[in-house]
């Protein structure tokens, strides 16, 4: 019974605007009739009491015009029936405590839907980019921007989409070019950030860099209001690059950047330190030279010294508050 009550006032206010004045006028009918063949007058006024008190917490009632009062209902045959709860109550306003709870349960039951597949969330997202030379600091920006807004953003990374050559054996693996545009799957990157975007949930891909391969599991990506994206050649493939809404080119010195790279491959990656050094002087910093370097152009903010350029970095996060708001 009491969850019906509690129901009926958390609903208040879904189809209606605030009660003004004059609406405080109107008078709520509650008729909570049911056999109630075992329970005593004395309980009832004690459930009165209680029910009293769980609407206050819903809404602000006058108090002073409340009418609430136990009943008999007469049969037509004169008999005198179960009793029965009648209460006439003033209602001022809906009260903030409880449209948040409205707006709380109206959020779940979207989340639950998007999750099923049964509804797409209107996310509205906004997408920043992070691109530039390997190891300038993109990771590190990115990982950063996700620690100030939290629960509200995702970090996508480029690296994830490296193709996958299952047919190739491990030697013949390690001979590609995967410094050049053409080593990522792009379509899927593209499509997965628009759908990420369009508030839906993909599966992204997880790459294995000892073994130059994709995993068979995937990672499942929930949509967030802030979609980050870190990765070499987010601004050369003009698809992807439309649906990025800000740019940020991260610039650091080569040398810098090389001494990062070994420190991250040998570490992270399982490279060999003179695998990493070939790949640097054979793919790396030509390809740096011809496809990331002119990417610079095409940036909206361009970020010196990589990821802890604090006034960059306060700059990014301003522009990005800017366009929630």
């Amino acid at each position: 019974m009491f969850e019906n009550i509690i129901n009926f006032f958390k609903n208040i206010g879904k189809n209606g605007k605030e009660n003004s004045k004059e609406t405080a006028k109107e008078r709520l009918h509650l008729v909570l009739a049911q056999d109630r063949a075992n329970i005593s007058a004395d309980f009832l006024e004690m459930m009165k009491q209680e029910i009293i008190e769980v609407i206050k917490k819903y809404i602000e009632i006058d108090e002073k015009a409340i009418d609430v009062r136990l009943t008999n209902k007469s049969g037509d045959d004169g008999t005198v029936g179960a009793p029965s709860l009648y209460a006439n109550i003033p209602i001022v306003t809906i009260k903030n405590e409880a449209r948040k709870i409205q707006n709380k349960e109206e959020e779940e039951s979207t989340e639950k839907e998007s999750r099923t597949g049964k509804r797409k969330r209107v996310m509205n997202s906004i997408v920043i980019g992070f691109t530039g030379g390997t190891g300038s600091g993109k990771t590190t920006l990115a990982q950063r921007l996700n620690e100030v807004f939290k629960n509200n953003s995702v970090i996508i990374k480029q690296d994830s989409y490296y193709k996958d050559f299952p047919d190739k054996t491990f030697e013949e693996r390690v001979q590609i070019n995967y410094d050049h545009p053409d080593s990522f799957d792009m379509e899927r990157f593209t499509d997965d950030v628009r759908r990420l975007k369009a508030g839906e949930i993909i599966e992204c891909p997880v790459y294995n860099y000892a073994e130059y391969k994709r995993d068979k599991d995937t990672v499942t990506v929930e949509p967030k209001r802030i979609i980050i994206l870190e990765g070499l050649f987010l601004f050369e493939n003009p698809a992807l690059s439309d649906l990025i809404n800000i740019k940020v080119f991260v610039d650091t010195d080569a040398d810098v950047r090389i001494l990062r790279r070994i420190i991250r491959d040998v570490k992270e990656r399982g490279r060999s330190l003179d695998s990493v050094v070939l790949q640097y002087l054979t793919t790396v910093k030509p390809m740096h030279e011809r496809f990331i370097e002119p990417e610079k152009k095409r940036a909206d903010i361009i970020v010196p010294e990589g990821g802890y350029n604090e006034v960059a970095f306060d700059m990014i996060v301003d522009a990005i508050k800017h366009k929630l708001n």
